[in-house]
């Protein structure tokens, strides 16, 4: 680029404008999912699930099965399609070995796992408060009944 040039500055400008914004967005998409944390909601005819990286909706009519995985997450191997996996959570979109399309929505230190089977996917949920997880079970049994 010819910086001689007023269209080779603006072009550099740009370029160096354009880099600096997206590094800051990469920041802020690290730190939203590190820090905020994983939320389930009733909202009438869904449950929404939302966290810093991406959010889901289930239908309650799509909702097909809801277990407790009281020793974590199924013996198989998952693949990220999309999202993080890092040594504390897996969060996005993976696809497992046997299971299929799948949601992940986990803290890796929290043993307990919510496996909520739809007819597009299955969702895989914990909390890092083991309460709390207790809870969204709960809650989710009861709409599956």
């Amino acid at each position: 680029t010819n910086l001689g040039k007023p269209v080779g500055v603006y072009m550099t400008a740009g370029v160096l404008v354009g880099t600096v914004i997206l590094l800051i967005w990469v920041c802020i998409m690290m730190l939203r999912m590190d820090f905020i944390p994983v939320h389930l909601a009733d909202a009438g005819d869904r449950f929404e699930i939302t966290s810093g990286y991406t959010d889901t909706e289930i239908k309650k009519s799509d909702l097909q099965s809801v277990q407790l995985l009281e020793d974590g997450l199924p013996d198989e191997r998952f693949n990220k399609t999309n999202g993080l996996a890092d040594e504390k959570q897996l969060l996005g979109k993976f696809e497992g070995s046997e299971t299929g399309s799948c949601r992940m929505y986990i803290w890796l230190d929290s043993q307990e796992v919510i496996q909520i089977k739809t007819s597009k996917y299955t969702i895989f949920l914990n909390s890092k408060d083991e309460d709390q997880t207790t809870e969204w079970y709960e809650l989710l049994k009861q709409e599956e009944q």
